[in-house]
């Protein structure tokens, strides 16, 4: 999927459901980008915190996600302290929309202090590699799921419940 076209679908499922149903939605396509990826997904929850656990070859990873529709992200204490101490890498992925170029930023969370960072300032702490990997499965999932988007996070979680199985 061409990444304006990415752009258009999350906009119209922004204006449909608002912010907190778009992070959801958001936060389920990111849980099945790490099952595309052949991550085993543990726990993908809506409200807790880490929102994802996801293990693959041995690495376990958690991670709190964040959706914004400003340029701006803010970043609890609770945030940083639910991905830590579990024996993992712990990440904090903050999807850059709406701001261009579309992606999913994956910064390691040991090296934030909480409080309000840009976007722009968190792309500078972006591991690359995972970025990279997880924005392409990103936009393979949303064209998968296109037909399920405009449902709501309660039918697509129930399809990733589903999937996961």
């Amino acid at each position: 999927m061409h990444e304006n076209e990415a752009y258009a679908i999350l906009d119209e499922i922004l204006s449909n459901y608002g912010a907190s149903e778009f992070g959801r939605i958001c936060q389920i396509l990111l849980g099945f980008s790490f099952l595309g990826l052949g991550y085993e997904v543990k726990i993908m929850q809506l409200s807790g915190r880490p929102d994802i656990i996801a293990i693959k070859s041995g690495i376990v990873f958690d991670v709190e996600v964040k959706t914004s529709t400003t340029s701006n992200i803010v970043l609890k204490s609770e945030d940083l302290t639910g991905v830590n101490g579990h024996n993992s890498e712990s990440i904090i992925a903050v999807l850059t929309f709406p701001d261009m170029p579309l992606r999913w930023l994956m910064i390691n969370a040991k090296t934030l202090r909480s409080g309000n960072y840009s976007k722009t300032a968190l792309a500078t702490r972006s591991a690359y590699d995972l970025e990279e990997s997880f924005t392409i499965q990103f936009l393979k999932q949303l064209e998968e799921k296109r037909p399920y988007l405009l449902k709501g996070a309660s039918v697509l979680r129930q399809l990733f419940r589903q999937v996961r199985e």
